[in-house]
């Protein structure tokens, strides 16, 4: 799969979605957003992957815009899978009690 830019409401890049082997996405958060129509473009440095959840703020002068990157359930299950059973244990109990 290709990557696909991800972009504030105002059309600046904030970062790059991409799949990983397993093809779970995962956005390629860049450290300053990307405002295409200014004479010299930020260079693309990106801060690295994100899986998680964040809200992630356009920093474009003037934007300021929040947009937020929500995890995937592909990715949550790849989390699931690398931990171990007392983990797993641990973290279904937590959720039963947030239920209560």
């Amino acid at each position: 799969m290709q990557s696909k830019q991800w972009r504030c409401k105002n059309g600046h890049i904030l970062g790059s979605i991409q799949w990983n082997g397993s093809k779970v996405p995962y956005l390629a958060l860049y450290r300053h957003a990307i405002n295409e129509k200014a004479d010299l473009p930020e260079a693309v440095d990106v801060i690295g992957p994100l899986m998680g959840r964040m809200p992630v703020t356009c920093d474009v002068e003037g934007c300021g815009c929040v947009k937020l990157w929500d995890v995937q359930v592909d990715a949550l299950v790849e989390i699931f899978k690398g931990l171990s059973d007392e983990q797993v244990f641990d973290f279904s109990q937590r959720l039963l009690e947030k239920g209560k």
